[in-house]
């Protein structure tokens, strides 16, 4: 069984109780995920997509987890999105990840002046 498989399972116990990842597991959960992503298998990498985009309501407020959210994984991720016959699940997946990397969710030390220009075009 592969890693977003496993990592899908657990996301879907933690939300039928209403429950939040540990820091430590979403930090593994998040390097499995990408390290998916970043594969060459593409059923892989749309599967971790969207496992990734229900993991963000489950991650804990981290500046670790934040990081890890960085500009390779969003390369790979627009270019998935840019690509032909993207599936809307995935294209949807795929903005869920950048607006909970862009509202500042999910880092507990917020850069003011990273989020707030943000808001102002929303």
């Amino acid at each position: 069984m592969s890693d977003y498989n496993i990592i899908n399972r657990h996301a879907k116990e933690l939300h039928s109780k209403r429950a939040k990842l540990d820091e430590p597991t979403a930090i593994k959960y998040v390097e499995a995920l990408k390290q998916c992503i970043s594969g060459i298998n593409k059923l892989d990498k749309i599967n971790s997509i969207v496992v990734l985009a229900k993991c963000t309501d489950l991650f804990p407020q981290s500046d670790v987890i934040h990081n890890q959210l960085d500009s390779s994984l969003f390369a790979t991720l627009f270019e998935i999105a840019s690509s032909e016959n993207v599936a809307n699940e995935t294209l949807r997946s795929i903005l869920k990840i950048a607006i909970s990397f862009l509202s500042g969710v999910i880092p507990v030390h917020v850069d003011r002046f990273g989020f707030d220009d943000f808001h102002w075009y929303c």
